[in-house]
């Protein structure tokens, strides 16, 4: 049985009893609560165009169980938070991949090891460089023929995650190096004392990773 409804009064009622699984079709645009009455419920509600609410929409429990869509799905957001619970802790599950700019938080695997992860590269203009929070976990070029100076940036505005890391090569004929943006930071490297200062040559590459705040290794 099939029956067509108009919205009047912020009210979607039906004008008769119906059996089986019945057939609304809706027309327009509508406000206010849109739900069964008493024990009725809907199964499934489709939609040929775009779903937009001004507030939150939640399923029966206050969540949504499963939310699929055309590849890719895009939300777009500047901010996302998805939070859910294995063993207490918050937690997102996913079977493909995840695109983004950076992470924030913690981020834990199941132990295998990973694959198909490509380093960022940036070929940086210029002779010196302090790092923001975009250029975590990229291969940071230095291609002068003067010398050039890399900065290792302190915990201020940005906070480094513990175990993030920047990669710095020099392929220029001019040395490039590798000092603190302020003497708040310490930062080791083997062979040396603490906090001092290092060149790298042409073609040589760096990596400094992140141990703790304002805390830093160099290595090769």
């Amino acid at each position: 049985m099939a029956f067509t409804s108009s919205y009047t009064d912020g009210l979607i009622q039906q004008s008769e009893y119906f059996y089986g699984t019945p057939d609304m079709s809706l027309s327009g645009s509508f406000s206010g609560s849109f739900k069964g009455f008493g024990t009725s419920s809907f199964d499934y509600l489709t939609v040929l165009g775009n779903i937009s609410s001004s507030g939150n929409v939640s399923g029966v429990s206050g969540s949504f169980s499963y939310i699929t869509g055309n590849s890719p799905l895009t939300i777009a957001s500047d901010l996302l938070t998805i939070n859910g619970g294995v063993q207490n802790s918050s937690c997102c599950n996913v079977s493909h991949c995840i695109t983004a700019s950076f992470f924030s938080g913690s981020h834990q695997g199941d132990g295998s090891d990973l694959t198909g992860i490509r380093v960022g590269v940036a070929n940086l203009i210029g002779t010196t460089m302090t790092p923001s929070l975009k250029s975590i976990d990229k291969m940071l070029i230095f291609s002068n023929a003067a010398a050039c100076e890399f900065k290792i940036p302190r915990n201020g505005l940005d906070s480094y995650p513990t175990g993030c890391e920047f990669k710095v090569m020099n392929t220029g004929a001019g040395t490039t190096t590798i000092t603190r943006e302020h003497p708040s930071i310490t930062f080791y490297r083997s062979g040396s004392a603490a906090s001092t200062d290092f060149d790298i040559e042409q073609y040589e590459v760096v990596t400094i990773k992140n141990i703790a705040a304002n805390k830093w290794i160099c290595y090769p």
